[in-house]
């Protein structure tokens, strides 16, 4: 029999009816990103690519909501001459390894250092997978609290670049 689960208010619960903190998946993620973006007036586009100013490498950014420039600005490459970015969303599971949020934090740096617009990045993390083959991935790890919380360490509230728990969402993305 296959893996079955009913999302209720008050949490999780799995195929044997035990009550699991609440989760949340990929799919809920980008659903909430978009629809959010698109309830402020954005457009909101996947797989955003920009390149740095060298233009030695590209970054798909997951999501971004962006605003279409009144006039073109030619001091910026590629995308970002004719869109500003209100806000860039990587979406990645709450156990992604340190060093790919690393690499997450350096090309924004770098992307922020090279053009004129300043705005704020999140890597949001799911905490549950039903794309995944495990369909109990993130529900049975005793670590993933602790895990979570090393992650979002990475960020600096003084900076423009953070790690959220995607169960926090709403809270972060308040206008």
């Amino acid at each position: 029999m296959g893996h079955t689960r009913w999302r209720m208010r008050s949490g999780w619960w799995g195929r044997w009816g035990k009550q699991r903190s609440p989760m949340v998946t990929i799919e809920e993620v980008y659903s909430k990103l978009i629809r959010e973006g698109i309830q402020r007036g954005y457009e909101v586009i996947a797989e955003f690519c920009v390149s740095s100013r060298a233009q030695d490498f590209n970054k798909k950014i997951d999501i971004v909501w962006v605003q279409r420039r009144a006039a073109r600005v030619d001091s910026n490459v590629g995308s970002l001459r004719q869109w500003e970015v209100k806000a860039a969303f990587e979406i990645e599971g709450y156990n992604v390894p340190m060093d790919r949020i690393a690499m997450h934090k350096a090309q924004f740096d770098r992307l922020i250092a090279d053009h004129t617009d300043k705005f704020p990045f999140y890597v949001v993390l799911y905490t549950r997978a039903d794309h995944r083959t495990d369909p109990d991935w993130g529900d049975g790890d005793p670590r993933r609290e602790d895990i979570l919380f090393r992650r979002k360490s990475r960020s600096s509230p003084a900076e423009s670049f953070h790690v959220v728990d995607g169960r926090a969402l709403d809270e972060v993305i308040q206008p």
